[in-house]
């Protein structure tokens, strides 16, 4: 992971190889881009448990969580196969139809749209 443009050593601790494929796919110049891949790591280490989630911490999950269903999926695969198919089963069991909700958030889905558009 040698060359990235991402500041601080929480990127070489990734363990998912979900985050770690997003963060070999280019450099960093975009904050959307940077705040994207600090967004799956949050999501990592709630999975992981290096998080404790209290009030605030549990707001932001949620909301990165909502707006990043399918990477939490795959992160969650990634890390732990038994909450992952316990979370297959919830979202099963909610609705037939359940289908993964556009986020409100325009500049998350202008990120999520150009991801492999834009070359550093």
């Amino acid at each position: 992971m040698t060359g990235l443009n991402l500041p601080g050593k929480q990127y070489d601790k990734v363990k998912s190889e979900f985050i770690k494929e997003r963060i070999a796919e280019r450099q960093f110049e975009l904050d959307v881009h940077r705040k994207y891949i600090k967004d799956l790591i949050f999501l990592e280490r709630v999975i992981l448990d290096e998080i404790t989630l209290k009030y605030p911490s549990g707001m932001k999950f949620n909301s990165i969580k909502n707006d990043y269903e399918e990477e939490y999926l795959k992160i969650l695969e990634d890390l732990d196969e038994e909450k992952y198919q316990e979370e297959k089963k919830k979202r099963e069991s909610k609705s037939p139809s359940y289908t993964i909700r556009p986020s409100g958030n325009k500049e998350l889905q202008e990120a999520k749209e150009n991801w492999n558009e834009v070359k550093a």
